[in-house]
């Protein structure tokens, strides 16, 4: 059970990290930035 939740999140936050760290930022402004954030988190939690 622990290795299938530890697997879970790894997984979980390599694709945040993929979504987030990559050096393509087309945000205009801050809050830009921070809407894109807010609306990958927001599908992730969904799915």
């Amino acid at each position: 059970m622990l290795r299938k939740t530890i697997k879970c999140i790894e997984t979980l936050f390599s694709q945040l990290c993929d979504q987030f760290m990559n050096g393509d930022n087309y945000a205009k402004s801050f809050d830009g930035y921070k809407n894109g954030i807010l609306s990958n988190i927001t599908v992730l939690t969904i799915i």
